[in-house]
């Protein structure tokens, strides 16, 4: 019996940096989790005089605003870890994580986007994986190497460049 080609590939790790960004996306998460929730706070400060704190909603739901937003976002891009081994690919974030067996890949392409490359890549039970903002160029051309040598060991076609349009197609076999 010869040896399995998914063997042959190497095992990377790397981890996704806030610094790697666009610029865009670190100024609306830093927008995000400092000036809306001063804002917030700022307008509970200036309605709190003369109101029943206890019994008043809105004050409420300005304090809480204030406390979960950052919390989204600054959890959003907190660093995630992707590992690339001959058995799983294997996204973690922090409140989830997302594999995919190597043997059972349906589907690896890149998305078409001008300012970052995504990756997909879709199991066949519909397990699916979609990272790649926050890795670095080098980290991004070996992911991109690894996915075609992962293409060539699995029999699957690596589509490059896939439009936005038909990725929505692609997410939407995805399952959540």
């Amino acid at each position: 019996m010869g040896a399995n080609p998914l063997d042959a590939l190497p095992s990377l790790r790397f981890r996704t940096a806030f610094s790697n960004l666009e610029p865009s996306v670190r100024g609306a998460t830093i927008a995000a989790c400092t000036v809306v929730p001063a804002a917030l706070i700022g307008l509970f400060l200036w309605l709190l005089p003369g109101r029943d704190i206890f019994d008043d909603r809105l004050l409420w739901l300005l304090l809480i605003s204030a406390v979960v937003t950052p919390a989204v976002f600054g959890t959003t891009f907190a660093h995630h870890t992707l590992t690339l081994t001959p058995a799983e690919i294997d996204y973690k974030e922090l409140r989830k994580r997302r594999r995919v067996a190597t043997r059972d890949v349906a589907l690896i392409a890149t998305i078409r986007h001008p300012r970052r490359v995504i990756f997909v890549v879709l199991g066949r039970a519909g397990e699916g994986v979609v990272f790649g903002p926050g890795l670095t160029k080098a980290e991004q051309e070996a992911t991109k190497s690894w996915m075609q040598s992962l293409s060539a060991s699995v029999g699957v076609e690596f589509r490059q460049d896939v439009p936005l349009q038909e990725a929505m197609t692609i997410f939407s076999r995805m399952r959540k």
